[in-house]
């Protein structure tokens, strides 16, 4: 039987399976099932020691603002993260901000119903 690996030998693996194909940190958390802050603070690591070095940048979840980082294997120059303008930005919260009001629109109502398991749902139903 296999020793089991840890959670950054299983992470370091991965990425030297890669070869130079280009990875994210929510990428690898989601392929390995690790959590995104372990995933996310041994890339911290590895770019400290140079072994990885940063080419380019996304947008992160729930905002249009560039700031999950693209890595690739080996040392290199870091692509630096791109600046938003003002105007960029509100425009990108704007269109961000209508795509969640239509999707309040289309998505039913979660009605409450049973007893309350919170303080807030109690609140609520007083």
């Amino acid at each position: 039987m296999p020793m089991p690996q840890t959670k950054r030998a299983q992470i370091l693996a991965h990425i030297q399976s890669l070869g130079e194909d280009e990875f994210d940190g929510p990428s690898l958390a989601n392929v390995l099932d690790i959590k995104l802050v372990t995933v996310n603070e041994y890339l911290g690591v590895l770019h400290q020691r140079k072994q990885v070095h940063i080419t380019g940048w996304l947008p992160s979840g729930r905002t249009t603002q560039l700031s999950t980082r693209v890595y690739r294997m080996g040392p290199g120059e870091d692509t630096p993260r791109p600046k938003q303008s003002p105007a960029d930005r509100k425009a990108s919260n704007a269109a961000y901000y209508q795509k969640w009001l239509q999707r309040q629109k289309e998505e039913p109502k979660n009605q409450y119903k049973g007893s309350p398991t919170s303080v807030f749902d109690l609140a609520h139903h007083l």
